[in-house]
């Protein structure tokens, strides 16, 4: 993730087929358990049930590489869903 896409909440990745696609930066976070910095994003598709899909990747906040990365283990994922389910929470009231 560059620097630009830090700074501004729509940014462009390659999808897993190569396509580059429009995402929605939802919020970047570091995980004291892990100790790594993930970022949660949508491309605005939907689930069956009409809600937003939404995605988390690891990244580097120095902005010194511009990759995301996969979650690799069930506890940063579990990590990611916890928090975004507290922010859905807080929002909803």
């Amino acid at each position: 993730m560059n620097e630009n896409a830090k700074n501004s909440s729509v940014f462009t990745i390659k999808n897993e087929k190569g396509i580059e696609e429009e995402c929605g930066l939802l919020f970047t976070f570091e995980a004291k358990n892990t100790g790594k910095n993930y970022v949660v994003y949508t491309n605005y598709s939907k689930d069956e049930g009409g809600e937003l899909n939404a995605f988390v990747k690891m990244y580097d906040p120095s902005g010194k590489n511009q990759n995301l990365y996969p979650v690799t283990t069930q506890e940063e994922y579990n990590t990611a869903e916890a928090i975004l389910n507290k922010l859905t929470e807080s929002i909803e009231g």
